[in-house]
């Protein structure tokens, strides 16, 4: 074989080889959300969607974000640690819950999975990040005795990423398919890198 044929039929083998590397550096990843890691103070409001004279529940409370499981020297995931304090008319509530953030190429989006110390439920949720508008969205579903329930939470971040607004707003299995309700209003701020 020529040196040109051989050049010509490594170039011919490689070039999908060379296209798939080339999808692979560009397709998201868990460093994407880099800027989740740290320490944020979070305030909120929770609201009884049942009740349109509740005034919400009061959380404040921290979310600290750091690596975790590394695949290859680069974190597989963002755990965030939550502890937080709710204000109930019959006093104070003390409740911690644990998120595993990472990209999962199989299904071509980021994940969210929640682990609760109060309620029984995990929940795996699909977030999406748009760098430009710098929004967090993320939907999840919750099965809860067979009734389904369906949310998405908003988290808006501002330029240099130490402040969000949060917003959630939820569809319970009771009400029509297209009608959501605020559920959750708040905010985080960070505290530390």
């Amino acid at each position: 074989m020529s040196r040109k044929h051989f050049f010509a039929a490594a170039a011919v083998v490689l070039a999908p080889v060379i296209a798939f590397a080339q999808d692979q550096a560009d397709e998201p990843g868990t460093g994407d959300l880099e800027f989740l890691v740290g320490t944020w103070n979070i305030t909120a409001l929770h609201y009884d969607v049942t009740n349109p004279e509740d005034k919400g529940r009061q959380e404040t409370g921290t979310k600290v974000c750091r690596h975790a499981l590394e695949n290859g020297g680069e974190p597989a995931y963002i755990t965030c640690e939550n502890i937080s304090i709710y204000k109930l008319p019959e006093g104070e509530s003390h409740e911690a819950y644990i998120e595993y953030i990472n990209y999962n190429p199989f299904v071509g989006a980021f994940e969210k999975a929640n682990f609760f110390s109060s309620f029984p439920v995990k929940v795996i949720e699909r977030v999406t990040f748009d760098a430009a508008t710098r929004v967090i969205e993320i939907r999840g579903r919750v099965e809860v005795e067979h009734n389904v329930d369906s949310y998405v939470e908003y988290w808006r971040f501002n330029k240099d990423f130490s402040v969000f607004d949060r917003k959630a707003m939820i569809n319970l299995s009771s009400m029509p398919m297209t009608e959501y309700r605020l559920i959750l209003s708040g905010k985080g701020v960070r505290a530390s890198k």
